[in-house]
């Protein structure tokens, strides 16, 4: 009485009832219902796993990231789904990172597989050190992906591909995922991993799991259009008599593995005439993702605006090929698209940010597990990086010199709690080594000093709206903006940033126009940057909450 049964089985179209009982007990069903789920015209093909269910000898093809870990098969007393009593094992684990891969190749795909942590093994692990995921990994051009690897979201993974699960019981992990990115894949790799906490980086049983049941099949969709009859959205953003003047830029965010997704790239070439790189000109990307030591260091001799000579300066070697693509993309379709009225420019994000900021470049020797490095050493530091990284992208020798309108200098330097600069506290390295906010006044002298004249130059922050962090704004704005005429080395600030990250319920369109005039009246010029709108809390899905 009162039992309902939901299963989806794709376009199958069935229904699996299973009762348990005794014989000679009756049961009445009075009031089946068969919903079937219409996916389009969705098609699956055969599953691209090598001996899905370990019941062949061979296990080779799972050993792609076993390490020193030794993979075997057993066989179950009782069926462990269906029919299936064979499953792999995995065990005398060194490493979180040891577990089942295989390769793989295609586009979008869903996935599936039972997988059960050893009884024993982890009968006294807490839940945190009990989670199995299914991580798949990406390569090309010989390095990994990272806006892929490691990530678990932004619609690549669906939410179910990380469970914590009891030991001792078979669990089955099933879901859907699109790898994204740009170029041809050298490997991709799908593996299932029990990595401990902290995703690896934090404490892990290493003890024994066991596999079987593992499906990948890839998803064939239909192509996808957009509507090209429909009016420009740049076009009515930039009108004087609809939208807000012909001086606005309506911008998109891009990232480089979207670059193979045409639809998407379809919106952004006729709805947007900037754009702004997700990751790829952030600190960590520009040192091609080598986060646990500097890669490649180098000597070089160079000149400071102060005119004191660096020689034997020793640096890490910048990787600029993920903004470079996106950028040559956006260049050929510029050049190719001579009739429209406004090219697609870009937005340079970001020079000096809290986050993405490799630990090592804080420390002596570029090593972090030295001291910190001196203010004075890191004066050096940030005007060498911002200056190399301006000049490739903007200097008259660049292929890309114009086609940027702006640059983010500094980026989420106040703190969310206390209204004042963003302390070691929140993560900010830049802090610790300074204690004060010159290295935010430094970024906006080196950015003018290297930076085209008529590049503009801002400072961007969140919750910009919130009283105490307002305040907090108004204070960095204003000390930036009071060293625009010093005699050396003057700074130069054009726009504040405003996040804009909203609900329908706050900020109130007060309180959102008396911040905007309270940082206009120090720079002069207020964007929207990173525009999102979410519903209201109260919004359950349901038509009774829609309102």
């Amino acid at each position: 009485q009162g039992v309902r049964v939901s299963e989806s089985t794709h376009n199958h179209k069935e229904v699996k009832v299973k009762f348990a009982g005794s014989d000679g007990l009756s049961f009445c069903i009075d009031d089946l219902r068969v919903a079937v789920i219409d996916k389009g015209d969705v098609e699956y093909g055969d599953n691209l796993v090598k001996n899905p269910y370990f019941a062949e000898e061979d296990l080779s093809m799972w050993e792609k990231a076993k390490g020193e870990a030794s993979i075997s098969t057993a066989v179950a007393d009782q069926p462990v789904f269906d029919d299936i009593t064979t499953y792999g094992i995995i065990g005398n684990r060194t490493s979180s990172q040891e577990g089942f891969a295989q390769d793989m190749t295609g586009s979008s795909y869903e996935y599936s597989f039972y997988v059960m942590l050893d009884a024993e093994d982890y009968k006294d692990a807490p839940a945190n050190q009990r989670e199995v995921c299914f991580a798949p990994f990406v390569k090309v051009d010989g390095k990994p992906e990272p806006e892929y690897w490691g990530s678990y979201s932004s619609g690549i993974l669906d939410s179910g591909c990380i469970k914590q699960i009891p030991a001792g019981e078979w669990t089955k992990f099933e879901g859907s995922f699109n790898p994204k990115f740009d170029g041809e894949a050298e490997e991709l790799v799908i593996r299932i991993l029990e990595q401990g906490t902290e995703y690896g980086s934090g404490d892990c049983v290493k003890g024994r799991y066991y596999v079987t049941g593992v499906t990948l099949r890839e998803i064939k969709k239909p192509v996808k259009e957009i509507e090209w009859d429909i009016p420009d959205l740049k076009d009515t953003v930039s009108s004087n008599d609809k939208g807000i003047g012909t001086d606005a830029y309506t911008g998109a965010l891009l990232t480089v593995s979207d670059l193979s997704d045409q639809p998407l790239m379809d919106l952004v070439h006729k709805h947007f005439n900037a754009v702004t790189f997700e990751n790829e000109m952030k600190m960590d990307a520009l040192f091609g993702y080598s986060n646990n030591e500097a890669p490649g260091l180098h000597t070089i001799t160079w000149t400071r605006a102060d005119g004191t000579e660096m020689t034997d300066f020793t640096v890490p070697t910048l990787d600029y090929s993920r903004a470079d693509k996106i950028l040559d993309a956006l260049k050929k379709w510029n050049e190719e698209n001579p009739d429209n009225a406004i090219k697609i420019k870009v937005r340079g994000h970001v020079l000096v940010w809290h986050s993405q900021a490799p630990e090592w470049f804080f420390h002596e020797d570029w090593d972090k597990e030295k001291p910190d490095a001196s203010p004075e050493e890191m004066d050096a530091r940030q005007e060498w990086y911002i200056k190399t990284v301006l000049e490739h992208y903007t200097g008259s020798d660049s292929p890309y010199k114009d086609m940027f309108y702006g640059w983010d200098v500094v980026n989420e330097a106040v703190s969310d709690s206390s209204g004042t600069y963003r302390h070691e506290d929140e993560k900010s390295s830049w802090w610790r080594v300074y204690q004060s906010e010159d290295f935010i006044v430094n970024a906006f002298r080196y950015a003018n000093y290297y930076a085209p004249s008529d590049l503009e130059l801002y400072y961007n922050d969140y919750n910009e709206c919130v009283e105490i962090k307002v305040s907090g704004i108004e204070k960095l704005l204003t000390e930036v903006k009071s060293h625009e005429k010093d005699a050396t080395l003057p700074t130069r600030i054009s726009a504040m940033g405003m996040q804009s990250h909203h609900t329908v319920s706050s900020p109130t369109a007060r309180q959102l126009k008396d911040a905007a005039i309270r940082y206009g009246k120090i720079v002069g010029k207020i964007q929207l940057t990173e525009l999102d709108l979410k519903a209201s809390n109260d919004f359950d899905g349901t038509d009774a909450t829609l309102q």
